[in-house]
């Protein structure tokens, strides 16, 4: 089982829309993937879905369940997808908030030993992290082989994302790649390559480009899904070609 982050600095890059839609491509290639909302703060991956869970992550996290209690079929897609959500209760959101160091070395085992349960079952493991610096990301990051990180060309997205990787993703040493989203029309990749390599060092996995197509959607569902064909989900599958 392979295990994939995909984190940001703040919100709004499009991480959500990314992962599914990576998850997604996965599943069609006939992969076993699980696909889990890790943003505890504020969960995005049920405003695609309408599923009412038996369990929650926040429920693995406490012990009230198995990691595999968390996951359900995704209905309409492929058979090899599955999914996690996180509550969206406002009391569970509270309690995601306390972000108690020794609270959180117990939900960092937890997590190692619930991917220890679904190794042998899972080809993929896809993780949507809370952006930022946040104990939980770090836990998830730990967990992980792989960390993909999600960043506009806004000035202070950039920024703040070197200042992460600064901070918590060379310390860690995890390998780490760097996904620029919402690519305003006429910016050259070459202008991205430059701005992008001056400003974080690091190495650029994929740009994609700002769609209206995927903003008009509004995070009811991916247009990965819907077609196939789009340049974004172009964009998608190069992605998963470099990390598959």
């Amino acid at each position: 089982m392979k295990t994939i982050a995909i984190h940001s600095y703040r919100g709004g890059t499009g991480k959500t829309n990314i992962a599914l839609s990576m998850a997604e491509c996965l599943a069609r290639r006939e992969k076993k993937v699980f696909l889990v909302d890790f943003d505890l703060r504020a969960p995005s991956l049920e405003s695609f879905f309408e599923y009412k869970p038996s369990y929650f992550v926040n429920d693995f996290l406490t012990g009230r369940c198995d990691a595999k209690d968390v996951f359900v079929k995704a209905e309409g897609f492929n058979d090899g997808l599955f999914l996690g959500f996180a509550s969206s209760e406002i009391r569970e959101i509270k309690e995601a908030m306390r972000e108690d160091k020794r609270k959180q070395m117990k939900i960092l085992s937890r997590i190692l030993n619930g991917k220890d349960l679904l190794k042998d079952e899972v080809d993929y493991l896809i993780v949507d992290t809370a952006p930022g610096l946040r104990y939980s990301s770090t836990n998830v990051i730990l967990s992980s082989d792989l960390v993909l990180l999600v960043s506009t060309l806004d000035k202070s997205d950039l920024d703040g994302t070197k200042r992460m990787i600064e901070e918590i993703h060379e310390i860690l040493d995890m390998p780490h790649f760097v996904i620029i989203n919402k690519v305003p029309e006429g910016v050259s990749g070459e202008e991205v390559s430059k701005e992008v390599g001056d400003k974080l060092s690091q190495k650029m996995i994929c740009t994609i480009l700002c769609y209206c197509e995927v903003m008009s959607l509004r995070g009811r569902q991916t247009i990965f899904h819907q077609q196939p064909e789009h340049p974004f989900s172009r964009a998608i599958e190069e992605i998963v070609d470099k990390i598959s």
